[in-house]
């Protein structure tokens, strides 16, 4: 499907005409399997050197990912993940897992998440796409002017703060 200036994969249906089916896998639990047309292009990870063109189209590709997922509605988004960032605060349990400077840094970063929490739940929500990383995010193959071809993977798409799409990407695409 043409979105603007970029694609997303396409269903490509079974052909019983299904968009998916369901077969057992060797130890008889049941699989879905679905069949995505192919985006070309290399991924962000491979892509060398990235500059500023590049990671502003990043924004504005993100920015109409987000604008049409705004009033997208489905029931399995409601549903709760770790890597949601509006329910991280799991990894409070985790700390002794880190070298004591980096687990006051955590703790740090917990407390002003923390201290911060009741404007952060009051920000604006939406269907998100929550993992635009850097082997989520699809670059045309032209080495000179190189452009977003896609972004891929919705799998991780939740209801949740809209922001937290923008910190992810800036994250990844810095």
């Amino acid at each position: 499907n043409k979105h603007r200036s970029f694609d997303f994969a396409s269903n490509i249906k079974t052909i019983e005409g299904k968009p998916f089916c369901i077969e057992k896998d060797r130890f008889g639990k049941d699989r879905c399997i679905r069949l995505l047309s192919w985006i070309e292009g290399r991924l962000w990870s491979y892509v060398n050197p990235i500059e500023k063109t590049l990671r502003k189209d990043l924004g504005s590709k993100t920015a109409i990912i987000s604008d049409s997922l705004e009033k997208f509605k489905h029931p399995f988004s409601n549903r709760k993940i770790d890597w949601d960032i509006s329910s991280s605060l799991w990894v409070e349990e985790h700390l002794k897992k880190f070298e004591v400077n980096k687990r006051e840094i955590l703790k740090n970063f917990i407390k002003d998440f923390k201290h911060n929490l009741p404007i952060y739940d009051s920000l604006k929500k939406s269907v998100i796409h929550n993992d635009i990383n850097n082997n989520n995010i699809v670059v045309s193959n032209d080495r000179v002017n190189p452009k977003i071809a896609s972004i891929i993977d919705f799998g991780d798409s939740i209801y949740s703060q809209k922001i937290n799409d923008l910190a992810i990407t800036c994250s990844y695409g810095i």
